[in-house]
């Protein structure tokens, strides 16, 4: 099962807890803001 992992960039406060709280790897930071790069590795 694929999960859709959408990032709300108008919430986004630019304190990377996604990315520090996702230990698969999903997300990573780039030029200010959160990325999704691994999305078939998302534990949801």
């Amino acid at each position: 099962m694929f999960v859709e992992i959408k990032i709300d960039y108008e919430r986004c406060v630019g304190c990377k807890e996604c990315v520090k709280a996702c230990s698969y790897g999903v997300l990573e930071w780039l030029d200010d803001m959160p990325i999704v790069v691994n999305p078939h590795d998302c534990a949801l």
